[in-house]
């Protein structure tokens, strides 16, 4: 297994993290999930890579049962504690490695939002999301998309650092889709969503580099306005939902 960004470096990142709050209402994944979610039973769900929990709570609103797992130090405790002040439904929060992960019990949803992406191995994990629905549950995927060309040429220019802590071959949503299938699921849609979206990282940037990030943000609206919603080439994000059959059929 090959991470791209050290559990280490997660951890000093988010041990800056002084509070936890859900995730801004216009987020594109938060839109996206929305979507789908009414149309998704309400049972228990797992977030893998959960901390620091923005997107848990969004289920948590929408009156999931909350599990999830990670390896960041925390997800069991401080975090857990939050989400039952917030008053939600809060079950189990594993600080355990997703792929020796091994719970007594399937769920009605298995979801990530960012996870598969930072793996050479992407294909190992989501098959193990797959392993944790049960007959009748959902399975949900999301990716940035720094694949596309237009969303590949402004990160090789001004956002590298964040494009390496990605593993850029897994942002392919069709390919998600034929391991999907493979495994009996039955898709509810596959593809890219979120329009055209940009965001960048903090890293060390030149003069030339700071003039064209300035540009490409002050730009960003214009050209969402005029993108395709779900087009490869732009759009910022990339995304599964599927469906396990009962065991009857």
């Amino acid at each position: 297994m090959k991470t791209f960004w050290p559990q280490e470096l997660w951890n000093e990142e988010y041990a800056q993290l002084d509070q936890f709050s859900v995730i801004d209402k216009s987020d594109p994944t938060r839109k996206f999930l929305e979507r789908f979610l009414p149309h998704i039973p309400k049972g228990r769900c797992l977030e893998v890579g959960c901390f620091p929990g923005r997107y848990l709570a969004v289920f948590g609103e929408a009156g999931f049962s909350l599990n999830g797992v990670d390896l960041t130090p925390g997800v069991d405790g401080r975090l857990k504690q939050w989400l039952v002040r917030e008053h939600f439904k809060v079950q189990e929060l594993w600080n355990e490695d997703f792929f020796r992960f091994q719970p007594n019990e399937k769920f009605d949803l298995v979801y990530s939002l960012g996870f598969i992406e930072h793996f050479v191995n992407w294909q190992e994990a989501l098959a193990k999301h797959i392993t944790l629905v049960k007959p009748g549950g959902f399975l949900l995927i999301t990716t940035p998309n720094f694949a596309g060309f237009f969303q590949r040429l402004l990160r090789t220019l001004v956002d590298r650092e964040n494009v390496k802590r990605h593993y850029l071959p897994s942002m392919r949503p069709d390919l998600w889709e034929k391991i999907a299938r493979r495994a009996g699921l039955e898709i509810v849609f596959s593809g890219y969503f979120g329009g055209f979206d940009f965001w960048v990282r903090d890293q060390r940037r030149n003069f030339l580099q700071e003039r064209l990030l300035r540009a490409i943000v002050r730009r960003t609206p214009d050209i969402a306005r005029v993108a395709p919603e779900n087009l490869r080439f732009s759009s910022g994000y990339c995304g599964l939902v599927a469906r396990v059959p009962m065991a009857n059929g």
